[in-house]
């Protein structure tokens, strides 16, 4: 036995989970499970086949012929020798072997009034097929076009041949020469509109310019623009000459030693003497910090300084006597004032006549490069128009390079020979096979469960208690009751023996679903448990069910009305029970207990009402709702020692693994898997079908077993008539 820790250690073989399933093994299964359909419908299948693989092919005969395209150019127009082959050629080739298949070729192919030599009735055969019966082939780097036609007579074959090359030929020497003319017609109508619009445009150029080359206008333009920015900039010099002129007047006539000094500090000479004396003077602190005082380099520094100081002094001296002379200041500034002026005045006036000529050739300049522009677009579409002028002409001159080299012959033997027996056998094999894979399909598709292995896969490998067959409401036959009761008693017994090894007494039984049975096995598995002498109490604690609560006829004597609520608000659980017909037998009902009570439950409440029973019961059986459609199922299934889950043949296979996943993710105990409603096959499997050898049981049913079963249905009046049950006092 595995405790609840076995089923997450990895050292212990896990069970295969059906995800591991190939789709082959589920195919096999399914084809199993409906062999004998799978027979009939492969009979059926091969029956048609053959039928069809017989129909389906018949005599075929093929004619093929062939046409040669001669790849010489014109040495008019190419340098080429004449036996060259033709630029592009292979590309022409393919585009005459897609127009000898072509819809318009087939058309007037089954048109064509040679057919007429053929009997009607073959002709018009022929005709039909000449749509879908042509092959078009040519060789990689063959000149040669192969037409082969398929028909279901041979002179048709070779007339379908004969036919599609006359109407490709008619088309090559009339329709596409036409059309290449209208093409080129029309092309030629665009060359000579482009021609004319880009003669327009060089007019309107020319206009623009005024006869001026495009080049020259460009010269003139540049020079333009360097004469008026060196005009600018002459103007902007003399202007700020002029404004100095006129500060310096301002500060003669106010004070005239100041303005000495402005003159003398504007004097070149002395600006520049003043500058070499700086830096002689910076060389001299330089040398002073790298060498001694006495150091010759230091001296003569000192010197040259000193020299550079006595050349200042007397320039400043003598640009002082001459700025010092009012009149002689005062006459030179009004004279450098007016010449300012004046030719401030002239670079503005040649700026201004620069700035208007600029502005015009630079209009002249841009409306000429959006010509410019026009005539280049103009020109390249000139360019392609004559280019696709060529390029059609060469390919036109193709004409009368066609060679009729053979109209087909026709044909002694079909090609088919002996496919017509490969498609029967084909036709029988691929019948059989449709019918088995439709019936495995069918089988794969059926979701529900059919055997007690599809069960166990579905619940990931879980131990099989039990099996029990289905039993109707009236009483079954001695072997099949019997087998009924003995599936009971087996799923009772491995439960006791797990349950023994751990002192444990507490057993929940659920359900993927409702109706699979879990309420009636619930029932004969405390029929089976007290016959074995166990004081046992079945809970019914499926609230929204109440199954057990409804059907249930007999009532607790002394408190009628208590049941299962009554525990949860305090009272005895030995008050609110009510006595089966079998002795050790209790029911604790769940009265006047309503779905909507879930709302109060909780694992604490349940836990006590599990606790209390143990004190006063051998074996304690929870009938809880299913676990995918329950809360108290949810509640229960936790705290109980075992869960015993009740699947139902038939029941679908994603909700049997559904179950078993959330009774995993609540930390229940899973014991196994109780298979209700088990087939002829899975019964003849089971252990309990070895009773079924010693005969009908002994003894008919008393009325211990009709109140059971009245009560319970026919799984429990089975049980307990097979042990036997005294009436209760």
């Amino acid at each position: 036995m595995q405790s609840k820790s076995d089923t997450n250690d990895p050292l212990i073989a896990q069970p295969k989970v059906p995800g591991q399933q190939s789709v082959w093994e589920k195919l096999g299964r399914a084809l199993c499970r409906r062999w004998k359909w799978g027979v009939v419908s492969a009979v059926i299948g091969m029956s048609l086949g053959l039928l069809i693989g017989h129909n389906v092919l018949h005599n075929t005969y093929r004619s093929t012929g062939m046409i040669r395209l001669e790849p010489a150019a014109d040495r008019v127009l190419y340098r080429f020798e004449r036996n060259e082959t033709m630029p592009m050629f292979n590309a022409y080739l393919d585009a005459q072997v897609r127009m000898v298949g072509s819809e318009r070729v087939l058309e007037l192919a089954a048109q064509s009034p040679i057919w007429d030599r053929l009997e009607p009735e073959v002709a018009t055969r022929g005709r039909a097929r000449i749509g879908g019966g042509v092959r078009v082939i040519r060789g990689r780097g063959s000149q040669m076009i192969m037409i082969a036609f398929e028909s279901d007579h041979p002179e048709a074959a070779q007339t379908g041949v004969e036919a599609v090359i006359d109407a490709y030929r008619m088309l090559y020497d009339e329709s596409d020469a036409a059309e290449v003319n209208n093409v080129l017609a029309s092309l030629t109508d665009r060359r000579v509109e482009l021609r004319a619009q880009l003669r327009s445009l060089r007019n309107m150029r020319s206009a623009s310019s005024e006869g001026i080359d495009p080049d020259l206008l460009e010269r003139r333009y540049e020079q333009k623009a360097r004469e008026w920015s060196d005009l600018t900039a002459a103007l902007r010099q003399v202007q700020l000459q002029l404004a100095a002129e006129r500060i310096v007047q301002s500060n003669l006539s106010e004070d005239p030693s100041a303005a000495a000094d402005a003159l003398i500090a504007e004097n070149p000479e002395l600006s520049n003497l003043s500058r070499a004396l700086e830096s002689a003077r910076v060389h001299e602190q330089n040398m002073r910090v790298k060498f001694m005082d006495d150091h010759y380099q230091v001296r003569t520094a000192a010197d040259q300084v000193r020299g550079l100081e006595e050349l200042l002094k007397q320039r400043q001296a003598e640009a002082a006597t001459a700025a010092n002379d009012p009149e002689a200041q005062e006459g030179a500034v009004d004279r450098g004032l007016a010449a300012l002026e004046a030719e401030a005045t002239n670079l503005r006036e040649l700026a201004d006549s620069a700035e208007a000529s600029l502005a015009d050739l630079a209009s002249r300049r841009q409306l000429i490069q959006d010509y410019q522009t026009q005539i280049a677009a103009v020109e390249d579409d000139l360019r392609a128009t004559e280019d696709r002028i060529t390029t059609i002409t060469v390919e036109s001159q193709a004409s009368g390079r066609l060679e009729i080299v053979s109209q087909g012959r026709v044909p002694f033997a079909p090609v088919n020979g002996n496919r017509r027996a490969q498609a029967r056998i084909l036709g029988a094999v691929g019948g059989i096979a449709f019918g088995v894979v439709l019936i495995g399909g069918l089988g794969l598709l059926d979701r529900r469960l059919h055997s007690i292995r599809q069960a166990q896969e579905a619940a990931h490998g879980l131990k099989l208690l039990g099996s029990l067959p289905n039993l109707s409401e009236t009483p079954a036959d001695g072997d099949q009751g019997l087998r009924a009761a003995m599936g009971v008693h087996e799923a009772r017994i491995q439960l006791q023996t797990m349950m023994a090894a751990h002192s444990e007494k507490v057993i929940a039984v659920t359900s993927p679903n409702p109706g699979s049975g879990k309420t009636s096995t619930c029932s004969a598995l405390g029929v089976s448990f007290a016959l074995a002498n166990n004081r046992t109490l079945i809970i019914d604690l499926d609230l929204v069910g109440r199954a057990l609560s409804t059907t249930y006829a007999h009532h607790n004597r002394e408190h009628p009305s208590l049941g299962l609520l009554d525990v949860f608000r305090g009272r005895k659980i030995t008050d609110c029970v009510s006595p089966m017909p079998i002795p050790g037998l209790d029911l604790l009902p769940a009265r006047a207990a309503h779905v909507r009570d879930v709302s109060t439950l909780c694992h604490s409440t349940v836990r006590r009402l599990i606790d209390d029973a143990r004190e006063h019961y051998d074996i304690v059986i929870i009938d809880t709702g299913p676990i995918g459609a329950s809360l108290e199922a949810s509640l229960v299934a936790p705290e109980a020692d075992r869960v015993a889950l009740v699947v139902s043949r038939g029941d679908d296979e994603k909700a049997v693994r559904a179950a078993h996943n959330r009774l995993k993710d609540l930390g229940a105990d899973i014991a196994g898997l109780i298979y209700n409603r088990a087939g002829a096959d899975d019964m003849a499997q089971s252990t309990s079908s070895s009773f079924s050898r010693f005969g009908p049981r002994a003894g008919t049913f008393s009325a211990d077993g009709e109140a059971v079963g009245g009560t319970y249905g026919p799984l429990a009046r089975e049980t307990a008539a097979s042990g036997h049950a005294p009436a209760p006092k």
